[in-house]
């Protein structure tokens, strides 16, 4: 279960708190995956899909992240 000072680091946007996220929950999401789909390729695929869908706007496509912590606009 995570804890709530965790969301809210997550929430903020703190790397930090997005990588104790994936290491808890990644190789169970993966497990879940490969269990229902018996492909390792597209267990892998779907899991990385689900956090990329959890970080939302801030994810790598939207670039906004890198922009705001090294001084540069979108």
């Amino acid at each position: 279960m995570l804890e709530p000072d965790l969301i809210s680091r997550a929430r903020q946007w703190e790397s930090h708190a997005w990588t104790e996220i994936y290491e808890e929950f990644y190789d169970r999401i993966y497990r879940f995956i490969f269990f229902k789909t018996g492909s390792r390729e597209e267990a892998q695929n779907l899991s990385s899909r689900i956090f990329l869908k959890a970080l939302g706007p801030w994810g790598p496509s939207s670039g906004r992240e890198y922009h705001s912590q090294h001084g540069s606009s979108a």
